[in-house]
């Protein structure tokens, strides 16, 4: 979902913006941090984590700014 989305932004299909984008991001990320339990990673688990409070921090600025 992740590759998705940034596809679909490179395309011009979503801008950075964009809630769809955002949401593709947070699931994505989510779907990293479950395949962790079987295969622990502290790295990709920071990254995940820090990727999705990212995204959510788009989609707050995004309702702030409208």
């Amino acid at each position: 979902m992740v590759l998705a989305a940034y596809m679909l932004l490179e395309h011009g299909t979503f801008k950075s913006h964009d809630k769809p984008y955002l949401a593709l991001n947070i699931l994505g990320s989510c779907g990293i941090l479950a395949s962790l339990y079987a295969n622990w990673n502290l790295p990709s688990f920071v990254i995940q984590t820090l990727w999705i409070a990212i995204s959510f921090y788009g989609i707050y600025k995004g309702k702030k700014h409208k």
